[in-house]
């Protein structure tokens, strides 16, 4: 179960289970400092609890932040995930290469994967158009939390567009 809290794109789970987690160590830290305060007839440990309820809430906001800032800037695919991807694409007799592939976090549980390919040489138009509308379905059977799949087809390696880009060869 931690072990979903900590690396769950949905970040109402998380939330939950950190504010209850908080409220309650709060509530006995106050009670703590209250009583304790009764006892000694000082306000010394009622202050002290409340700073320490303080920290505990500066603590929580960080702690329910920082994971979910990367999606914000869009997390990629836990690498045993994209290794899965990387294999479905590169076992699809369609595509004779694989120029670039990205999976993003686009939302809770929800990933947009972006490939770059050069088409197998031998297929027409159809033929690939087919292939390609099974590998989106391969995909989304091996992992139901991809969204969405676009395929950018090149004739061109990579590098080859990279240089036409600059200006070419300079030799």
């Amino acid at each position: 179960m931690w072990r979903y809290i900590f690396i769950s794109s949905d970040p109402t789970v998380r939330a939950i289970v950190f504010e209850d987690s908080a409220a309650l160590i709060g509530l006995f830290l106050a009670a703590g400092g209250l009583l304790l305060s009764k006892i000694l007839g000082t306000n010394v440990p009622d202050s002290l609890a409340s700073l320490l309820i303080g920290l505990l809430l500066a603590v929580t906001a960080f702690a329910l932040a920082r994971p979910l800032a990367d999606f914000l800037v869009g997390r990629s695919l836990p690498a045993s995930l994209l290794e899965e991807l990387y294999a479905i694409v590169n076992e699809d007799p369609a595509i004779e290469q694989l120029l670039s592939l990205r999976a993003t976090y686009s939302g809770p549980e929800e990933v947009i994967v972006v490939g770059k390919v050069r088409p197998s040489a031998n297929l027409n138009i159809e033929q690939f158009t087919r292939a390609m509308d099974d590998l989106d379905r391969r995909i989304r059977f091996a992992l139901p939390i991809v969204a969405d799949v676009f395929i950018d087809v090149t004739a061109n390696r990579a590098e080859d567009n990279s240089r036409e880009l600059s200006g070419g060869d300079h030799d």
